[in-house]
């Protein structure tokens, strides 16, 4: 109960900051404060789910994973909950509901195959560069299904509160798509400040990261297709695969990690996984040319 209270206050702290009498937050700090404000509020509402899957953890994997997981829901309610209650951003349900030019089946499918390979990409080179080694542990597809739609949640969620919240608030107070586009790559990054094995390399490629999913909204207007990429990419390395998500493991998963040969970083970081390496930069760069070059040659730049 103690946890509703205190995402009630920032959510309350929030809605102040937004009020016509006070524009603070359509500057770049008041953009980036509102948005701490409303993520602090749910991270409130994250903690039953979270409390209840350490719980049951050790004795239900799987279970626990999902909850982890699905507790990203709180943050889905506190953004919600803000548009509701502030007019001037009730605007911001357009930019996450389906329709058929931004989040279209085909955007989201394009962002889920784009955040699959680029991390299959990563994980072969490291396999076959020999510093992971894995094993298949199995599962039932039920399950696997659960957890993708867990993972969606907590990777959609993410983008909500800084593709579609933050970047929409730094667009309407400045017109500018550059501003967005940087301010909330750092801000992703700096999300993951407080992760296990954070350091210089993985802090650049998050920032990365951040930079190719805000331009999927710059390009083709769509939270589903970063929201989706941003799933694909979560679920492969985590779920599938077994390896450290941001340097967070999740003892359920289709194959399991026997061990990490070697700690060059280059194709593996032995905390952080994926993430942490040159690699994986290598490859978002090259994913970050391939929309630009698409969103070019289709026109389809939002304005």
């Amino acid at each position: 109960m103690h946890s509703i209270w205190s995402a009630l206050f920032y959510i309350r702290a929030a809605r102040i900051m937004s009020s016509k009498k006070w524009y603070f937050s359509d500057s770049i700090l008041g953009a980036v404060m509102l948005t701490f404000f409303v993520l602090v509020a749910g991270s409130f509402f994250q903690l039953p789910f979270i409390y209840l899957a350490q719980i049951i953890m050790s004795s239900n994997p799987a279970l626990g994973t999902i909850l982890n997981y699905s507790s990203f829901i709180g943050i889905w309610a506190a953004v919600c909950i803000f548009m509701l209650l502030i007019k001037r951003d009730r605007y911001l349900f357009s930019y996450i509901i389906p329709n058929k030019s931004g989040n279209s089946w085909k955007n989201a499918l394009t962002g889920l195959l784009i955040g699959f390979a680029m991390n299959a990409i990563c994980i072969a080179f490291a396999s076959v560069k020999g510093d992971i080694h894995l094993h298949f542990s199995g599962t039932s597809i039920f399950m696997l299904l659960i957890a993708f739609f867990a993972v969606f949640i907590q990777s959609s969620a993410e983008e909500l509160i800084v593709r579609v919240f933050l970047y929409q608030h730094l667009f309407r107070s400045h017109k500018s798509s550059l501003i967005p586009i940087v301010i909330t790559s750092v801000f992703f990054a700096a999300m993951h400040m407080f992760n296990n094995g954070i350091g210089i390399v993985p802090i650049i490629d998050i920032t990365v990261s951040g930079f190719l999913f805000a331009l999927m909204i710059f390009y083709f207007n769509s939270f589903a297709m970063a929201a989706m990429c941003h799933t694909g990419w979560n679920f492969t390395q985590a779920i599938l695969f077994g390896l450290p998500n941001s340097g967070n493991v999740t003892p359920f998963s289709l194959f399991k990690l026997d061990a990490v040969i070697g700690n060059s970083a280059f194709f593996y970081d032995p905390v952080f996984g994926i993430e942490g390496s040159w690699m994986a930069i290598i490859v978002q760069v090259l994913a970050i040319i391939a929309i630009a070059v698409v969103g070019n040659n289709k026109k389809v730049r939002c304005p």
